[in-house]
Parts: structure tokens; sequence; C-alpha cells
């Protein structure tokens, strides 16, 4: 069944724990928490509102594409802001991080599990920080706004501001090539002002990244 059955809204209920109640045009029906093998409404069970009323919680957006849902109204996603530069100078004292601890900047991609029209993408870095401290590292930086998410033991990604042109650059997925291409440059001057060997008129960064939302809106 590859097909998303189209739902208002999604519940679960200590009351039906092995199925899921779906609102779709204001009836209720209760599904197959697992293995369903069809979005056939007249095939599931009709039921009252009241089953939502009490110990019933709505989904997360992720669930709804875990159990082969849409949300009919969409998916709200929210990306965090990027850590300051302050606040990762901070970071690193507090938990020794030494350059070995910290990736290259690199484009972050999120809600692309939602589709293609949820996808949004970030410049991050990874950190490299002792297991037993990932999570709690990385609840601290969300109660901040931040953007940060531990994706394997160890490794938490956040989102960093854009201050170089190579982060840049990196953000948008590109090799020094094909931005220098995209925008007029010559590969020669990316390099070195990548590499610090030639200073970089201080205009320039702001203005390629207008020049980039305004041809990619």
């Amino acid at each position: 069944m590859a097909e998303r059955l189209v739902v208002d809204h999604a519940y679960t209920s200590q009351a039906y724990p092995n199925n899921i109640i779906v609102e779709v045009d204001g009836e209720y029906y209760l599904i197959p928490s697992r293995e369903r093998t069809n979005n056939e409404l007249s095939s599931f069970r009709k039921i009252s509102k009241a089953a939502i009323e009490d110990n019933s919680e709505e989904l997360p957006n992720y669930r709804y594409i875990l159990k082969n849902l849409e949300k009919r109204s969409g998916y709200d996603i929210t990306i965090g802001r990027a850590i300051s530069k302050r606040e990762f100078d901070e970071l690193k004292t507090k938990w020794s991080l030494t350059a070995e601890d910290i990736s290259e900047p690199f484009e972050y991609e999120l809600g692309g599990i939602y589709g293609e029209k949820y996808l949004q993408r970030c410049l991050c870095v990874q950190i490299r920080v002792h297991k037993s401290d990932a999570i709690s590292i990385e609840k601290t930086l969300k109660k901040k706004g931040i953007e940060a998410s531990s994706g394997s033991p160890g490794r938490i990604n956040i989102r960093i501001q854009i201050q170089t042109l190579k982060e840049f650059r990196a953000h948008l997925g590109m090799s020094q090539s094909e931005f220098a291409t995209y925008f007029g440059l010559s590969v020669r001057n990316v390099q070195e002002w990548e590499q610090g060997n030639k200073s970089m008129p201080p205009y320039l960064l702001d203005l390629l990244e207008r020049v980039w939302k305004a041809e990619n809106k």
C-alpha cells in the first residue's frame, strides 16, 4: 500500500492501544496501528467523537508519516535558530572541544520526510562529545531555540551562522568551480578567499547571499 490515507487529524487513545483514531470530514474511524492493508474508510469501524475526548493525544507530525497517513492541513516545520559565535565559543570551552571534535560546515536537510515542499536546509557543524552528554547538550541547546539534533551516539548537529565564503558555499552544496560559475567569479579568487591568501571585499558575502535568495525564492 503505497498511498497515504489523507486525514484531518489522527490520535492515539489508551482505550484503543492497538489502533489509531482518525478524523476525516468530521467522522471518526478506528484503523489498525500496524499492518494496515487498505485506505477504504468503509472497511474501518466508525466511532463517536467522545473517543478522543478522554485519554487521547494527537500524533506528532513524524508519526503521521510512519503510520502512512497524510495530514490534510499540512505540517508546520519549524527550524531553530543558528547558534551565535559567543554561544559556540562557550560550548567549546564548557565541553573542552578541540578542532578534531568539530566537523567542517555542511548543509543539513530537515523536513524532507514530509515531502519536497517541506524540505528546508541550513548550515551545520557536527560536534563530538561523550555519549552520556549528548542528549543533555542537545536539550540545553533546543531550550535556547537553537537547532540541534543528535542523530548518532556522541554526535550533535548544530545550526551555525554563515560567516565565511566557504560556509556559504557549503550551505549551497557547490564545489568551488560550480560556485564560481554560478556567481560569475573566478575559481582562483574563490580558492584564495577561502584559504585566506587574499582579502575578499567586505560587502561581497552579503551581496552573494542576496543574489541567491532573490533567484531561489
